[in-house]
């Protein structure tokens, strides 16, 4: 028997007496385990289910199923089998996006991955036109058949392999933040299962040793092996009949003797000729670097374009990915009232218009990770990526500024009404409603906070959102491009002035605002206590969510340091909320805190509040309204009487370290600190290192005394008579 106890333990011996009180008697011996062997099959497991409550009418969902028998990492080779698992499905999926995407309508990929102790599943599933399901089907069974025949590509591999090697990398950088069910998890394999229970440090050692180990043979011999037949299964579930179970069987075995007869040309045949360049060669005239100024100290550039378009580049060694971030100022707190409610929406419609209007967008929106926000006082996109992708994300950013589209009224309708069903009670996402109900109630109800509801896309003008997110990226000038990462300074120049230089300049501004003179959406955090009750139509039974939110102010004088000694006070309270609720109360699943700034920038906001979001999964409705009274409990003790020096220490402990301070994200954003700070004022050298040096003393000086003051002064007096409770039931 094994006794496993995970947690923030002060006093060890009193677990340890317990345990000898409870388990001490108990018999002696191996504990028996019910074994289930993995079925075996010499074929895939071929199943076709209509399910007339499919939502969408004329569709089809496509599994394909990997199933394996576990062994666990009882040895190194276990481990190196593990590595050489995660290379192939990453190559394995890259491959099918790329497929699916040239289909007439680009399909979504959605991938999961389940473990137990015996066997690891891969799902890999397609939602797709019911007419397409036989090709999709095909194109999963194809694809799988070639690699069983010609193995992956040296490209493809090399890709793999640095995919692989930043996971034992992040892993061991994120250690020290180990939750306490992963560490019980960890310990159960180790002392039940006997598998393995490798230092952060050795795990890492170890994996990026195996990694470089693999070759182009090992990998061929491994792919015949993993995408052998008998561990394959695939299940469509279908509106109606489009496809039969006698079909599928017809479709497999067409490609079976394909297999046989060795019909399959290799994947750079067929596929990788022409996609390297994912968009077609466009005219573009090119522009021009007018000014550029070195910042030597902290390692950035930048330039402005003959466009107006403001470009700093900072370079680094990392092997992470490039992180890019834009923005402009000026979002939908300039919107009338009565045109809100469309807007609100451009960002959704404006992206699925945008995206869908090339069959290679979707694909190169994965690749570069490319995303795109309008909110109230911004209007920004982001992306990260390999460097070697830098003229991809480049061109993208590129055709989101000048593609020039109109939709058919029928496009508009479709897409309405798909986001009607996005948006319906069984569709959404329990973490999406509360953040969306939260941020409602705490505005004061105010329309640019409203909660998205299905009832409102009757009420929405479709063609006038998507009018309005082509407007917000129409203008370069009032724009400012940040990059952050392993660049090769001899190209990056000539591309940016190609692709973002390129970018045609409005013969007068279509929106230019200035920080300082944003129109302020309407937020009133309420002035005493509100509770609000919100139920899915579908529960899971798997606790409650609350959210408890107190206001934040801030004073001009102090905002800087204030807005520092807020990260650290957020851990702080997290520790401390944590450590009671879950450890001594035994009610919360999980806790997480965070904050809202409803004014776009911390800098912009001056005494205005924000926010500070206490977020539980708790075990059920009776023991909600126990966690909200010992939340603010907790924080009235904090500010009367501070914490204490051990829980001080703890917060300490997890100061980011050098090598994190460094990663890519991270400089990424310190850089966009400077950028939105009180202390930027035209030299991003001065205010980047101003702000650095204040973030090393707020870790240096924090002690009791500086977070009990702290939170004196920004939080409200009694928290007990002004606060927030959003109770989601799932």
């Amino acid at each position: 028997m094994a006794v496993i106890v995970v947690g923030d333990i002060t006093e060890t011996q009193n677990i340890i007496d317990l345990i000898k009180t409870y388990f001490e008697r108990q018999p002696r011996g191996m504990p028996q385990h019910l074994e289930f062997p993995l079925p075996k099959h010499t074929e895939p497991r071929l199943i076709a289910h209509v399910d007339s409550a499919l939502v969408k009418w004329r569709m089809s969902v496509v599994y394909v199923t990997f199933m394996f028998e576990k062994e666990g990492w009882k040895c190194v080779n276990d481990v190196f089998i593990n590595i050489q698992r995660m290379l192939l499905q990453k190559v394995i999926l890259g491959r099918l996006k790329k497929r699916f995407s040239s289909m007439s309508k680009p399909k979504q990929l959605q991938y999961s991955r389940d473990d137990s102790h015996m066997y690891t599943i891969y799902v890999v599933s397609v939602e797709c036109e019911g007419y397409e399901t036989n090709k999709v089907l095909e194109t999963f069974l194809v694809e799988i058949a070639r690699m069983r025949v010609h193995g992956i590509k040296e490209n493809e591999l090399s890709e793999g392999k640095d995919f692989c090697l930043c996971i034992p990398k992040g892993r061991y950088l994120n250690h020290h933040d180990r939750s306490s069910e992963q560490l019980r998890r960890t310990y159960t394999s180790h002392f039940v299962y006997n598998e393995a229970d490798f230092s952060p440090k050795l795990e890492a050692q170890v994996m990026i040793a195996l990694t470089k180990r693999i070759n182009m043979e090992l990998i061929k011999n491994f792919c015949e092996m993993q995408f052998a037949a008998s561990n394959l299964s695939v299940i469509i579930f279908q509106s109606k009949t489009f496809v039969t179970q006698e079909e599928m069987k017809r479709s497999l075995q067409k490609i079976t003797d394909f297999e046989k007869e060795g019909s399959f040309p290799s994947w750079s045949d067929e596929e990788m000729e022409g996609l390297t360049n994912l968009i077609q060669e466009m005219e573009i005239e090119s522009g021009k670097i007018v000014e550029r100024l070195e910042h030597f100290d902290i390692g950035a550039v930048e330039l402005i374009l003959s466009n107006g378009m403001q470009v700093t580049y900072q370079c680094t060694k990392n092997d992470d990915k490039v992180v890019l971030r834009g923005f402009s100022y000026g979002g939908l707190s300039e919107v009338t009232e009565t045109d809100i409610l469309s807007c609100s929406y451009s960002s959704v419609i404006g992206q699925i218009i945008w995206l869908y209007s090339s069959k290679n967008l979707p694909m190169i929106r994965d690749k570069v990770n490319f995303a795109i926000e309008v909110d109230e006082y911004k209007r920004a996109f982001c992306g990260n990526f390999d460097s070697s992708d830098i003229e991809l994300a480049l061109q993208i950013l590129y055709l989101l500024f000048t593609s020039d589209l109109e939709p058919e009224e029928e496009e508009f309708q479709a897409l309405i009404e798909d986001l009607k069903i996005r948006l319906s009670p069984a569709h959404q996402q329990p973490a999406d409603v509360l953040i969306d109900t939260v941020k409602e109630i705490n505005s004061g109800k105010s329309c640019y906070y409203k909660a998205p509801v299905a009832e409102d896309m009757s009420n929405i003008d479709a063609t006038k959102a998507w009018q309005y997110f082509q407007n917000c990226f129409r203008g370069p000038s009032s724009f400012r491009v940040i990059l952050v990462g392993n660049l090769d300074t001899a190209s990056v120049n000539s591309l940016l002035s190609r692709y973002l230089g390129g970018i045609p300049r409005p013969h007068r501004p279509i929106m230019k605002f200035q920080r300082g003179k944003l129109t302020t959406a309407p937020f009133h955090f309420p002035p005493t206590v509100i509770k609000e009750e919100v139920s899915l139509a579908v529960g899971s039974g798997n606790g409650m969510y609350t959210c408890i939110s107190f206001p934040l102010r801030f004073n001009n004088q102090t905002l800087e340091e204030d807005l520092l000694l807020l990260i650290i006070l957020r851990n702080l309270l997290k520790v401390k909320v944590t450590q009671v609720l879950r450890h001594e109360k035994g009610i919360a699943y999980n806790v997480d805190v965070d904050t809202f700034n409803p004014n776009g920038d911390w800098s912009c906001s001056g005494s205005k509040p924000g926010t500070i979001n206490f977020n539980l999964l708790i075990k059920d409705n009776d023991a909600a309204q126990m966690a909200v009274d010992a939340v603010v409990h907790e924080i009235e003790q904090l500010k009367e009487v501070g914490p204490s020096q051990n829980l001080v220490q703890h917060v300490l402990d997890r100061r980011p370290s050098l090598e994190e301070e460094e990663r890519n994200t991270s400089l990424m954003n310190q850089m966009l600190q400077a950028y939105g700070s009180n202390l930027y004022a035209g030299n991003i050298d001065q205010s980047y290192k101003i702000l650095r040096d204040m973030n090393r003393r707020a870790w240096d000086l924090f002690n009791a005394d500086v977070a009990k003051s702290t939170l004196k002064r920004m939080l409200p007096y009694p928290c007990q008579e002004q606060h927030t409770i959003v109770n989601l039931r799932c």
